[in-house]
């Protein structure tokens, strides 16, 4: 199972697509992109998880299921900007204003 969030404006479609072959390569794991160590979005489970992510409830997303199973995570790396967070119509002005530097 695939998750991802919809506030990565620069993320790029071969990173993710890069993401699902490394899983192929251990589907036993989960695999998160991240950058420096430090795990970010998207991320897929492999089936054995579903139970668990099933059981979420309201904020508890998948960071609640990856802190469990930490020993299970595995991270691609990719460039920091990829996984940059745009939140606010502040965070996208100031996204657009370093796009054009």
């Amino acid at each position: 199972m695939l998750f991802q969030v919809s506030d990565q404006p620069l993320l790029r479609r071969e990173s993710v697509a890069e993401l699902v072959d490394h899983w192929r390569t251990r589907p036993e794991k989960i695999v998160a992109l991240g950058h420096g160590g430090v795990r970010g979005n998207p991320c897929l489970f492999p089936a054995r998880f579903f139970p668990e992510l099933l059981e979420l409830r309201e904020d508890h997303g998948g960071n609640t299921v990856i802190r469990r199973h930490e020993a299970d995570l595995l991270l691609l790396e990719v460039p920091a900007e990829e996984l940059h967070d745009v939140d606010t119509a502040q965070a996208l002005e100031e996204l657009k204003t370093e796009e054009q530097v």
